[in-house]
């Protein structure tokens, strides 16, 4: 079994903890406990030691969650026999972030690279978002992806159409100067948002308040999706990650902001909870 090491930049986004340790962690969550000095050699037990001893989770499409050392070891072993060679690799740094109560959480787009157990070649998009306790352990581990594209036979999941959700949250609920009513109302009656920069907004009247607070601080305003994953869980919850972009004019100044925004939908469609990995220096 071959695992190569990772391809990861050196720089990182300056608005969240920037520390090795959490590079450390990212590249030992991709490539089951690898050891860098011996790229071949990987540990499960290494793998699920990433993780909070006690809370730690790990959320991945089609399989209940995994809580605990037994659960998570077996789930590593489980997904690393899948493959004959892996290498995979970040597409760009992970984007920390420091939230308003202090908790520390990142999350990074990158592809599993590899050749599967069946011999077939596999390049498959995934994006995840870890959430930290104050030691800097895994609270919960959540991963997008396709499942079809990795497991034999494997059939693609009818995960429905994100694009409608997807730009209406990135429009701040769409057209020209957005809509922050309809902003608003894509969230569940007790939804909530989580951006760096801002504190918790929830109810559908407050995420219209936090959304009233930005989007006119922009002159000009012309996000960019880059990825979209969406993915059906164990117990049929729907979720979506997506990698994009904020662009836009703010005041004398031109922003390209990077960032991935992760959300949990209810049976009805509505949003429950919404994550967002950004920088907001330079944001309204």
């Amino acid at each position: 079994m071959l695992l190569a090491a990772l391809a990861l930049s050196a720089s990182a986004p300056a608005f969240g903890p920037v520390t090795p340790v959490i590079d450390n962690i990212i590249e030992q969550y991709m490539n089951f406990g690898v050891n860098p000095k011996f790229p071949t050699q990987y540990s499960c037990p290494t793998w699920a030691k990433l993780f909070d001893s006690d809370q730690g989770t790990r959320q991945t499409p089609g399989l209940p969650p995994a809580t605990g050392q037994d659960q998570l070891e077996a789930t590593c072993e489980d997904d690393h026999a899948l493959f004959t060679d892996l290498f995979d690799t970040t597409d760009e740094p992970p984007l920390n972030v420091t939230s308003w109560n202090g908790e520390t959480r990142t999350a990074f787009l990158w592809h599993i690279n590899g050749v599967r157990a069946d011999g077939s070649e596999v390049s498959v998009p995934v994006i995840t978002a870890l959430f930290l306790t104050k030691q800097i352990k895994i609270q919960e581990a959540w991963d997008f992806l396709d499942p079809s594209q990795i497991t034999p036979n494997g059939t693609h999941p009818d995960n429905g159409n994100f694009s409608e959700l997807v730009q209406a949250y990135t429009q701040f609920g769409g057209g020209k100067n957005g809509n922050c009513t309809a902003f608003g109302q894509l969230f569940d009656a007790d939804g909530d948002r989580n951006t760096p920069g801002q504190p918790l907004c929830n109810t559908p009247e407050q995420i219209t308040k936090c959304c009233e607070s930005v989007r006119p601080g922009f002159s000009v305003y012309a996000p960019d999706v880059v990825e979209v994953i969406g993915s059906t869980s164990w117990n049929m919850e729907t979720r979506v990650a997506f990698r994009w972009s904020i662009n836009g004019q703010v005041g004398q100044n031109r922003v390209e902001t990077p960032a991935i925004t992760m959300l949990l939908m209810g049976s009805d469609g509505k949003i429950q909870k919404a994550w967002d990995f950004l920088d907001p220096h330079g944001l309204p």
